[in-house]
């Protein structure tokens, strides 16, 4: 399925489970180009980070990044400009 989206279109996102608890994300990351990880601020450990980090590379996937959600943001900075967290 995978080849014949990538005949169609020029970009496939797809969303996988959470790698620490079922072992989709990573047979998915074999398949793909690249992976990004999404990880909760404050909240995933970065002992589970590294974790992750080897089994992809273990599979032979490449990680492209990583996207850190759940940060918080003040209301006043958000309604009055644009705010990007580094």
């Amino acid at each position: 399925m995978i080849d014949k989206l990538k005949e169609i279109f020029d970009i496939i996102i797809l969303d996988g489970t959470p790698c620490l608890l079922v072992t989709d994300s990573m047979i998915l990351a074999r398949m793909v180009d690249s992976t990004i990880i999404v990880t909760a601020y404050k909240f995933t450990k970065k002992d589970n980070l590294e974790k992750i980090k080897k089994s992809i590379e273990n599979v032979g996937g490449k990680i492209a990044g990583v996207v850190i959600n759940k940060i918080p943001v003040n209301i006043k900075k958000y309604k009055s400009t644009y705010y990007y967290s580094s």
